[in-house]
Formats: structure tokens, C-alpha cells, sequence
């Protein structure tokens, strides 16, 4: 399974920074990069198995290899290839979904307590109001403030609703709110982020996330199956 299925490109820099290769250089620098991405990092120097992606002899592929090192496209090391650009774009990309997991976590957590919180309320009130009905519009004014207290701008969990919402939309509340009682609300922000980070949008942006999940849900299934 690829570890990065797509990244970001940014166009006028690679068309830039390709100015100076052939045509024939191009071809094998592009290949080289989308090992990288694939893989999640650097490559194994194997001049038969990269021959083989370029789709010429070991001999062509030296050659190649030699002007995109003298070049500053390509670094070998330790028996690795490697593109400084490439390594600092999935280092981006990951810190990008750890934290986004990481909020879609804390969002999970913070739901449940406000949940908790809501019952306690629910309980107390009532008995409250049964003892002394001329307390109710004091107690309603208390509920509210809880309410407010508990959609704070740094609660995770509004991030990750308005998060979801801005990207899918806002009609599609009760989708996000299945997906994230199917899939978790970690799931669904790592999900969306991909789909975010795509540099051509999906045509629909629903079904694409649906997809990623249910793929991810697929790919667990079969590890546990292995296991």
C-alpha cells in the first residue's frame, strides 16, 4: 500500500526548477520524485530496479542518474536517493494530519464530557425546578451559560465541525455526524484532510471522503485478518 497515494505540486516551482533538464532528463526526475512520494521518503539506490521504471538499460539510467546528482535534483547517500523538496513536503503533509487527528481526538473526548455534563444538568434541573418553580427563569439563564461555556473557540470538537462543514458543507451536518459515529471523529478529520491537501478537488467531495474511509476501514480489516 503506497504510503502517500498523491501530494501537493506547485506548478511554476517545478516548472521552474526543471528549466535547466532535457526532455529525457525531465521523464526520469519526474519518475524519481513520485518514487519518493510513494514510498514516504527516500529511495533505494537500485540502478536495475529504477532502470526498470524509466523503462531503459542500466546504462541509460547511470547516466541519467549522474546529471540529476551533478544537477542538484537528486541526493545519493547511504545507499538512498533523496530530493530535499520532496522530504520537506511529506514532512509537512504529516504534521498536517497528526495534527488534525489530534484535534478530531480531543474533539471525541471533549464531546463526551460536554455529553456528561448535559445529563448531569438534564438530572438536576428538574428536581430543582420541582422543589421551587420560581427559580426557573434563573435556571434556564444558568443552562445557557453552560451551553456557551462549552462551544469555546478552542474546543476541538467546534474545530473539527467547522472544519468538516466548511469543506463538505454545511447541509451535510447529519452526514458528518454518522460518519463520525461510524468512522470516529480521528478518522473523519484525517479523511478530510487528504481530501483538502489534494491539489485537484474531487468533483465530489463527499464521495471521495466516504471513500477514503471505507478504504482505510478495508485496510484494517485485512491487517487484522493477516494478524
Amino acid at each position: 500500500m503506497s504510503a502517500n497515494p498523491w501530494h501537493r505540486r506547485y506548478h511554476s516551482d517545478a516548472l521552474a526548477g526543471m528549466l535547466s533538464l532535457t526532455l529525457e532528463e525531465r521523464g526520469a526526475y519526474q519518475t524519481v520524485l513520485d518514487l519518493i512520494y510513494d514510498r514516504g521518503g527516500p529511495i533505494m539506490d537500485n540502478e536495475r530496479l529504477l532502470a526498470g521504471y524509466m523503462g531503459c538499460s542500466i546504462r541509460k539510467w547511470r547516466s541519467l542518474r549522474e546529471v540529476l546528482i551533478a544537477k542538484g535534483k537528486l541526493v545519493a547517500a547511504d545507499g538512498h536517493l533523496s530530493n530535499s523538496r520532496a522530504e520537506k513536503e511529506i514532512e509537512n503533509d504529516a504534521k498536517t494530519r497528526r495534527k488534525l487527528a489530534e484535534n478530531g481526538s480531543k474533539g471525541g473526548h471533549k464531546k463526551a464530557e460536554n455529553s456528561e455534563k448535559a445529563n448531569e444538568n438534564n438530572q438536576t434541573e428538574p428536581a430543582l425546578l420541582e422543589q421551587n418553580p420560581s427559580l426557573l427563569p434563573e435556571a434556564r439563564s444558568q443552562s445557557i451559560q453552560l451551553d456557551k461555556s462549552n462551544c469555546a473557540d478552542d474546543d476541538p470538537g467546534k474545530q473539527f465541525w467547522d472544519s468538516a462543514r466548511g469543506y463538505l458543507g454545511a447541509s451535510k451536518s447529519s452526514l458528518i455526524g454518522k460518519l463520525a459515529g461510524q468512522y470516529g471523529q480521528t478518522a473523519v478529520a484525517a479523511a478530510i484532510t487528504d481530501a483538502m491537501l489534494m491539489t485537484r478537488q474531487p468533483p465530489d467531495r463527499t464521495a471521495y471522503v466516504i471513500g477514503i474511509l471505507r478504504k482505510g476501514q478495508a485496510s484494517q480489516t485485512a491487517a487484522g485478518e493477516v494478524w
